[in-house]
């Protein structure tokens, strides 16, 4: 489903239900991972594997060219016209699995 918000639009976003991992054995909601062993999942912002100075594994989102951290729930303006993009928050994708169901609602 394709979100489109324009500039000043607020948009929030929640977690609901679901797990999913940056890789094959660690499953996390949208905070990534937060509380974990520091030696299975690093949380730094600036792993070198995040598309985003965000946790490592957690959800992220992207409007324009404009990324932010969602985590469980964010409310924000949208900085720009454009699509709502969520992902997890890992350029290597190829051992990720699982899914997270979020609500979205978009105000004015």
């Amino acid at each position: 489903t394709k979100f489109y918000v324009s500039a000043g639009q607020t948009v929030v976003i929640e977690y609901r239900s679901g797990k999913w991992s940056p890789f094959n054995y660690l499953l996390t909601d949208g905070q990534g991972c937060l509380n974990v062993d520091v030696r299975i999942c690093n949380p730094d912002p600036n792993y070198p594997d995040n598309i985003f100075p965000a946790i490592h594994g957690s959800l992220v989102g992207r409007i324009g060219e404009s990324f932010f951290f969602v985590g469980n729930s964010t409310s924000l303006q949208a900085p720009t016209n454009g699509s709502v993009y969520l992902r997890i928050n890992d350029r290597q994708t190829n051992d990720n699995s699982g899914f997270l169901n979020v609500e979205l609602s978009i105000g004015r």
